[in-house]
C-alpha cells in the first residue's frame, strides 16, 4: 500500500505503526500528552491535536484511520475535518475492539460484570461506538464487518486489562479510588472465576470495522 496515512486518536502509537508497516507514510495525532509521551518512544511522527481540529492542509492524506476513539469525538465536527484532510478518492477506516464481559467457560462471570463491576465502576458518558450508528454525514459506507473472539487471560492479565478501561480510569481521576486499590479489589473479585489464577480463562471480545469514502 502506498500513500499518506493519518491515524487519529493514535494513543500509544501501535495503530500508527500498523499503517507504516503497510507501506504508508503515516503520522499519528492524539489529544493526550501522556499517551503521546509513550508514542514518541515508538516510530513517529506524532502530533498533539484534537480530532475535531486537525492541523493539516486540505486533501493531505489518502487514508485516515481511527482505532477505538470515535466514541470520544464530537462526531459531526470530526467528520467535517476527516473529509477535509482526505483526498477525494481517499478512504476512512474505523475500527473498535472491546471486552464483552463474558467468559466462555463461566456464565456467572457476565452476571458479576453487570451486577458488581459496572455498578461500582459505571461507564463514563460517551458517544456511539463503531457500528453503533449509521450517522456518517459526508461519507458513504463501502464495507463493514463484526466478529467475536476468545482471548485467553490469566487473573492478573484480566485485572490489568480492566484497569485500562475508562470505567476504572474515571474512578481514579475522580479520586474515588487509587489504581492500586482497584487492582487489589479486582484480584479478589476475580479469584472465584479462576481455579488456578496462573491459568488463563477464555475471555470474550468483540470487534467491528467500517470502511468509508468521502461522499461524491
Amino acid at each position: 500500500m502506498k500513500g499518506r496515512g493519518l491515524d487519529v486518536a493514535a494513543g500509544t502509537g501501535l495503530s500508527t505503526i500498523a499503517l507504516q508497516n503497510l507501506g504508508l507514510v503515516a503520522v499519528g495525532v492524539d489529544s493526550s500528552m501522556p499517551m503521546l509521551g509513550v508514542a514518541a518512544e515508538e516510530s513517529g511522527p506524532f502530533i498533539a491535536a484534537a480530532a475535531e481540529r486537525l492541523p493539516f492542509v486540505d486533501a493531505a492524506f489518502d487514508v485516515l484511520t481511527v482505532s477505538s476513539g470515535l466514541h470520544w469525538f464530537d462526531r459531526p465536527a470530526f467528520l467535517v475535518e476527516a473529509r477535509r484532510v482526505l483526498v477525494s478518492d481517499g478512504v476512512m477506516i474505523l475500527y473498535d475492539h472491546g471486552f464483552l464481559g463474558q467468559m466462555q467457560s463461566n456464565p456467572g462471570f457476565a452476571t458479576w460484570g453487570a451486577d458488581t463491576y459496572l455498578l461500582k465502576f459505571p461507564s463514563p458518558p460517551r458517544n456511539a461506538m463503531v457500528g453503533g450508528s449509521d450517522d456518517y454525514e459526508g461519507f458513504e459506507l463501502l464495507s463493514e464487518e463484526a466478529f467475536t473472539e476468545e482471548v485467553p487471560l490469566t487473573r492478573e492479565q484480566l485485572t490489568d486489562y480492566l484497569l485500562t478501561q475508562s470505567n476504572t480510569i474515571a474512578a481514579v481521576e475522580e479520586g474515588r479510588a487509587t489504581a492500586e486499590e482497584i487492582r487489589t479489589w479486582l484480584l479478589a473479585e476475580l479469584d472465584p472465576f479462576y481455579e488456578d489464577p496462573a491459568m488463563p480463562a477464555g475471555c470474550m471480545f468483540w470487534g467491528r470495522y467500517e470502511e468509508l469514502a468521502p461522499g461524491r
